[in-house]
């Protein structure tokens, strides 16, 4: 969804961590949230901070944070748009739960005769 500036209020990433903290929005170990979270999060698409870059300084608008705490505005918004959805990362499979997923999958392949 692109932002809309003119009915939107307009607030640069530096200033969200310090508007999280005093609305009480705290990391998962309980610190406040980081600059680089937020950036983070503009990078990937799941803060809308497309059209507004001003004097070398990143905008979003407040509004966009409040859609995106609260988990955006659906599935397809993200598909048509390209955003990324907001949640955890997927942990990367060693060798070991590899090769267990795939006895896994192939003892539920036999099971069903496939």
């Amino acid at each position: 969804m692109m932002l809309d500036i003119a009915d939107e209020k307009l607030i640069p990433l530096t200033a969200i961590p310090a508007l999280l903290a005093e609305r009480g929005f705290r990391s998962r170990y309980g610190r406040p949230v980081a600059l680089r979270t937020v950036q983070g999060w503009a990078s990937s698409g799941k803060l809308d901070c497309t059209p507004s870059r001003c004097g070398g300084v990143r905008h979003t608008t407040l509004e966009a944070l409040e859609r995106m705490l609260r988990g955006g505005s659906g599935e397809a918004e993200r598909e048509e748009t390209g955003g990324a959805k907001f949640g955890r990362r997927r942990r990367h499979m060693t060798t070991k739960r590899q090769a267990q997923a795939h006895a896994e999958a192939e003892a539920e392949a036999a099971k069903l005769g496939i």
